[in-house]
């Protein structure tokens, strides 16, 4: 098997919106063009223009068995072999570069990856001086220079492939599916979209219309919301967002005021779902779907998904009323983004959810038996642990005959298990309408620290770690998971910090130490402040629960149960209506198996068939 890198140089233009990042991969190639291609592999150097790549290159050999293509975008790259070979249909998925790169938490660009390798700078300026020049235009010296340009490229992609090692095989499967779902992309309510756009303007603008400075002035701009609070008396709030305290004692005291905030957060939430709209609307395909960009290993320590441009993963959990107050009333329009994603024709959706997986793997990973025990018993994991912990031992199921311990005995599941304080406890605890005095909140804290002591003892097997390695000369902290997978922080390292204090005015020290996820990368979405053992244990629960569940989609993919895409913990399922009970026996059954790594782990699943993307 042979490897050959493709690289594609196409035309694109920011300030006209034609580019992959604006209408998708799809559209983009439909609606744009290449000028030129490098294919380099063993013996195989070669740089031209689309035309004399056709010439060169017949559809025999882009569906060679024995060749393995690669790209750094491998659907980018093979999108334009489909164009200009579309008589090539024997072509098997290539593979991308930037996923293999992936897995070893490096960047997701060529120039990220080769910086950190090698330490060497890739200029990206004369791609980024072709923005918006035809190659036709340009003059024949600067035609040679993006040849050569293209050429270093598909060179320096071979040179990173020689220097990754390959990833495991289910790795590589989970990362080529997740290049398939982009492509097969999600139908969208075309209709739906449309009404909901329409319903949004005109509220926007009756919005716009009631905040007093919109002829003069940005609607939502603090300086004339300052200007105007002085004019009439009234004092303006450090933050408009709902839940600021004093902003809701100000609306409460100054109904003029609260009307104007009123107005400015509908406009502003309104503009916000209208950008969205607009958004997906350019990613809509010719067959009604649109593409999806999800991000293989986009969060580095978890290799949990990320996601560009419309967002799925991480949609509104609850419809926005067009309303006053936004909530809901008689005969008033909602919009919610879930709904825009349908199931295609004859389709429904099947929506799972893995349930309380996090805290399952946590208690797998200290090896709590009793409490899994419990869980395999039968008991859901918060009445197991309710009776493990011996607040509950009546017969009866907690959840049905005392609501509120189970209520409290959930927030403590969920929350304390990567060592939250007493302070943020309280905090999380009356979001769930859980009222706890400080005293109460620290108690509740301590007395599941000393019922949990395997868990406390990974926090502290964690310390450790994170010390070891900032004495250890690379500052590599690297953890072996269950699959035998590493988990890496880079240039871990201790810090002190001087800061004085606002509210005593005292100097105080703050020492603790940070890291970074991605090699190579010392920005801050890199960071990982505030490091501790918590912090740890957390990030690997979480790789855990994500391996469990990339394992799982790959199963229920190759069982002919196409998984659409996948947020979280659950997986979005598109299954015939006509066997639509079978598909949720066997998705059920695949789901419930546990992962030949962790056979023992107690599973859970939770979800049924939907018309839309809901829960």
């Amino acid at each position: 098997m042979q490897n050959i890198v493709v690289d594609f140089e196409s035309y694109y233009s920011k300030k006209q919106g034609i580019s992959a990042g604006t209408v998708g991969v799809i559209n983009y190639v439909r609606d744009s063009y290449a000028y030129m291609v490098s294919i380099v592999g063993p013996g195989l150097e070669f740089i031209g223009t689309i035309e004399e790549a056709q010439a060169k290159f017949s559809d025999k050999f882009w569906e060679d068995p024995e060749t393995r293509f690669w790209a750094a975008n491998a659907n980018f790259d093979q999108l334009w072999v489909q164009r200009y070979w579309p008589d090539a249909r024997a072509m098997k998925p290539w593979s991308c570069i930037l996923d293999r790169g992936a897995t070893e938490q490096l960047p997701q660009s060529l120039s990220g990856i080769v910086q950190a390798l090698w330490g060497k700078k890739v200029d990206k300026s004369l791609r980024d001086w072709m923005d918006g020049k035809h190659y036709r235009d340009i003059t024949a010296e600067q035609q040679k220079d993006v040849l050569n340009y293209c050429l270093e490229d598909s060179k320096e992609e071979q040179r990173v492939l020689a220097a990754l090692p390959d990833p495991s095989s289910i790795e590589q499967q989970i990362a080529a599916h997740t290049r398939m779902t982009n492509l097969r992309g999600i139908r969208i309510d075309a209709d739906r979209l449309k009404q909901d756009k329409e319903e949004l303007l005109r509220f926007q603008h009756d919005a716009f219309m009631r905040i007093p400075w919109h002829n003069d002035e940005t609607a939502l701009s603090p300086l004339a919301l300052a200007a105007w609070a002085t004019q009439n008396g009234v004092p303006v709030p450090a933050s408009l967002a709902k839940d600021d305290e004093e902003c809701a004692s100000l609306i409460g005291a100054h109904p003029k005021l609260a009307k104007v905030i009123q107005a400015m957060r509908q406009y502003r939430k309104s503009n916000t779902l209208v950008r969205k709209i607009q958004s997906l609307e350019g990613r809509i395909t010719d067959n009604g779907t649109m593409a999806l960009e999800l991000m293989y290993c986009g969060a580095r320590h978890t290799r949990r998904w990320s996601s560009r441009g419309v967002n799925v993963q991480n949609l509104d959990r609850e419809p926005y009323y067009l309303t006053a107050d936004g909530k809901p009333a008689n005969g008033a329009w909602d919009v919610w983004p879930r709904r825009w994603l349908i199931p295609r024709e004859g389709k429904t959706f099947l929506i799972l959810d893995y349930a309380q997986i996090e805290p399952r793997c946590l208690n797998w990973l200290v090896k709590n038996d009793e409490l899994l025990n419990l869980i395999r018993s039968g008991f859901g994991i918060y009445e197991a642990y309710a009776r493990h912990s011996g607040q509950w031992s009546d017969s009866a199921p907690l959840k049905k005959a005392n609501p509120g311990l189970y209520k409290s005995v959930k927030a403590q599941v969920l929350g304390l298990g990567y060592g939250m304080g007493a302070a943020r406890y309280k905090e999380t605890a009356a979001k769930d309408g859980i009222l706890l005095t400080n005293d109460e909140a620290r108690a509740t804290v301590i007395s599941w620290r000393n019922l949990n002591p395997q868990v406390v003892g990974l926090w502290k097997e964690m310390d450790e770690t994170i010390k070891l390695a900032t004495l250890d000369k690379s500052k590599i902290m690297e953890i072996t998971l269950p699959t035998e997978d590493k988990l890496r922080h880079f240039g871990v390292r201790h810090y002190m910090n001087k800061f004085t204090d606002p509210e005593t005015g005292e100097e105080v020290t703050k020492r603790g130490y940070e890291s970074f996820s991605t090699k190579g990368d010392l920005s801050p979405m890199s960071k990982q402040p505030n490091l501790w053992g918590g912090t740890m244990a957390e990030n690997v629960t979480q790789r855990m629960a994500r391996d469990v569940l990339a394992e799982a989609v790959v199963r229920l993919e190759n069982a002919g149960l196409p998984v659409v895409f996948h947020a979280h913990d659950e997986v979005i399922l598109e299954v015939d209506i006509g066997s639509r009970e079978e598909a949720k026996r066997e998705a059920e059954k695949i789901l419930m198996m546990a992962p030949p790594w962790a056979p023992d782990l107690p599973l859970g699943v939770e979800g049924d068939f939907a018309d839309t993307y809901v829960k």
